[in-house]
């Protein structure tokens, strides 16, 4: 599965399996520690500046995009994570800030320990096994003019990002001008943002309001696409190989730079 639901909660399976490994670092380290608090305040400490650290890793890593959009650093809710950068920030701070030695380093690895097997754990076990043989939908789906189409055919045999998404969804009306930004810009990718079940007017207003462009938008009022594909929130990106077969899924809002980090994928050839 690529996405866990929660009531109105629909969280991406590795972000849901990195909370579960956090819940269970910091549970490991009040269980290790309750004679002595120093190892609650490490597992703490640790764990937030492993959050910033991987955080900003990968906005340094991406720092072009994020020069252009300065404030989208914040919006952490679009993902863009480096783990091994927040890593090293968390091992610096254990080996050399004199309060976190107070606990034994045993008790720090043990706890690591549980919080990595979670992290992976639950990660290996929600994440589905044969990605591979997921590929586009040979559903129909309808351009603007009303005409008929397929996602294959949209492709053309290229790679293709197909983004599900509606109007009435805030987390796409933030999204989609930047998709449709980016899909303007790449030549070796095509793109396909696929509402999901509004009319036509909707989806029109929308666009023109913003002044976005019709091309590279279509629609699928029966919501096929999105069954098909076993989708359970909006918005969702997969991003499909020339082949057709999927090789990532990115659900919830995405930033500039993930998105195009995952494009850059889709253009390099893949392994035999």
């Amino acid at each position: 599965m690529a996405a866990i639901e929660l009531g109105p909660l629909v969280l991406s399976t590795p972000r849901f399996a990195a909370i579960l490994g956090a819940v269970a670092f910091l549970v490991a380290a009040q269980i290790r520690g309750r004679r002595d608090d120093s190892l609650t305040d490490w597992a703490w400490t640790s764990l937030i500046l492993f959050i910033v650290g991987a955080r900003l890793g990968f906005v340094i890593e991406n720092l072009g995009v994020y020069l252009q959009e300065p404030l989208t650093i914040l919006f952490v809710w679009q993902g863009g994570f480096s783990p091994w950068w927040g890593f090293a920030v968390a091992a610096v701070y254990t080996v050399l800030w004199p309060a976190s030695r107070r606990a034994a380093i045993s008790q720090k690895l043990s706890v690591a320990a549980v919080g990595g097997a979670v992290w992976g754990g639950s990660l290996l076990l929600l994440t589905p096994a044969a990605t591979a043989d997921v590929s586009l939908p040979d559903t129909r789906i309808f351009t603007m003019a009303s005409q008929e189409t397929q996602l294959a055919q949209i492709a053309g045999g290229q790679p293709i990002v197909v983004n599900l998404w509606a109007p009435w969804c805030p987390p796409c009306q933030r999204e989609t001008p930047m998709m449709l930004d980016v899909a303007g810009s790449e030549d070796s990718v095509t793109f396909a943002l696929v509402d999901q079940g509004s009319a036509v007017s909707e989806v029109v207003e929308f666009l023109e309001e913003r002044g976005l462009q019709l091309e590279d938008v279509y629609l699928d009022p029966r919501t096929a696409v999105a069954d098909e594909l076993r989708s359970i929130g909006l918005p969702t990106t997969l991003f499909f190989g020339s082949q057709g077969e999927l090789q990532h899924t990115h659900v919830g809002e995405i930033s500039r730079a993930e998105l195009l980090r995952h494009v850059r994928s889709l253009s390099q050839p893949q392994p035999r």
